[in-house]
């Protein structure tokens, strides 16, 4: 954890949102504020990914029962955000580490 994370978790980006009718996990993203925080510079790749690692560490630790196969959700919610504006390579940067790191974790 940096402190340029730091600053970051009460963006509110990100958020955890409780749990679907299932009891998984749901971790929110709101893109309009990623807008905000796109306009003023202050997050890159590695930031974005280390805040989603944060929430999702979070979520694997104190929302999941150990030793058994969970998942969790990820919602977006777009916030009328321009489509065509949307930071695809931020996400797809993100999702390329996730799936290192996260899809595997169990097998480890």
């Amino acid at each position: 954890m940096t402190d340029p994370i730091l600053k970051l978790v009460p963006s509110g980006l990100f958020y955890i949102h409780g749990r679907t009718k299932d009891l998984q996990p749901v971790l929110a993203m709101d893109v309009g504020r990623l807008q905000g925080i796109l306009a003023r510079n202050e997050i890159t790749p590695p930031l974005f990914c280390g805040l989603h690692n944060f929430y999702a560490r979070y979520i694997i630790t104190n929302m999941l029962v150990p030793g058994q196969v969970e998942k969790y959700v990820t919602l977006t919610n777009v916030n009328q955000f321009p489509i065509k504006e949307l930071p695809v390579s931020l996400f797809k940067e993100c999702a390329k580490e996730i799936t290192v790191n996260y899809i595997d974790y169990a097998s480890k």
